[in-house]
């Protein structure tokens, strides 16, 4: 299965989804990320680590997994026509059209760490790989 995880900067909730998503398929299933407001010319082709995306680097760190290598991307119809499933982690009005009402897309409740500490981070990257490993076994 092809899967894509969004949220709306494409630096902590949807690059976590993607890496656990990447590290626990067993079946040759992949995953992507990208973000609602990522905006390819502030961003173009940076890392996670160029990006200042420190708190999720930190929390992955942690468990053993270097993200600051991944890339933030802008959401585009053509990865959501390529995803046989779409998870998404942000609010609603932040959706381009072309996401409301798509059969494929799967919502699920995650805080936005942004603004919270390590604790919140970390409870957040818990939860993450939790529905992970959840959406693997269906």
């Amino acid at each position: 299965m092809r899967v894509l995880f969004v949220c709306r900067g494409n630096m902590f909730r949807s690059q976590i989804a993607e890496v656990f998503y990447n590290r626990l398929s067993a079946d040759g299933s992949v995953a992507n990320s990208c973000g609602t407001w990522v905006e390819l010319e502030q961003n173009p082709n940076k890392t996670l680590a160029e990006i200042g995306s420190q708190t999720a680097i930190e929390v992955m760190k942690e468990i053993g997994i270097d993200v600051s290598r991944q890339k933030a991307w802008p959401i585009t119809p053509d990865l959501v026509s390529d995803a046989e499933k779409v998870v998404v982690m942000v609010e609603e009005e932040t959706w381009p059209d072309y996401l409301k009402n798509n059969s494929k897309v799967v919502r699920w409740e995650v805080e936005n760490p942004k603004l919270g500490d390590l604790d919140t981070c970390r409870r957040v990257r818990q939860q993450i790989y939790d529905l992970v490993s959840e959406l693997l076994l269906q």
